[in-house]
This record gives C-alpha cells, structure tokens and sequence, in this order.
C-alpha cells in the first residue's frame, strides 16, 4: 500500500518529532553519582576530557555537570591547601 503525499508528510513530521524528543530527553539526562564522586576526589585533565566526550556524544548536561564537579575537586583540594600555607605564614610570621 503507498501512501498520499499528505501521509507520507505526516508520517515525516512524526518521525522528526520523535527524533528530537530523544535528543531532548538525551541531552538532560544527569551524570551518574559515581561519576561525581570521581570528579571531585580525582580531578584533573581526564576529567574534562571525558566531559567533552558527553558533550560530543549529545549528553549536554551530563558535560555541563562533569565540568562542574571537576572544578568543585580542584576546589576541595587547593581551598585547604591555600589555608594551610596561609596559616603557616601567619604562624611563622609572629616569631
């Protein structure tokens, strides 16, 4: 059975309509906890990496998250390590 122009414009459309909610759907899908976790105790240049490889792959906030967190790492190791040096300086400065 062929379809009629109009059908097979409707058959078309619905299509492109479901491709572009899978991109959607795709594209908000949130990066795993374990992935978090990885981020933030062992960031570095991997990590971003890997965010781009989600971004190129379509997983927009999967990257955006990654990215994220990983900063978050770099955070959670410099912010004690700039305290304590500040702390030594302060402490050493006094004698």
């Amino acid at each position: 059975m062929k379809l009629s122009s109009p059908e097979k414009q409707q058959e078309a459309e619905n299509e492109l309509q479901q491709k572009k909610e899978h991109i959607e759907q795709k594209a908000n899908v949130p990066l795993d906890t374990h992935w978090k976790i990885l981020c933030l105790l062992f960031p570095g240049p991997m990590n971003f990496f890997l965010a781009f490889i989600f971004k190129n792959q379509g997983y927009e906030r999967k990257f955006k998250e990654a990215f994220r967190w990983t900063l978050y790492g770099f955070g959670f190791y410099l912010i004690p390590l700039v305290l304590m040096i500040v702390l030594y300086a302060v402490l050493h400065g006094q004698r």
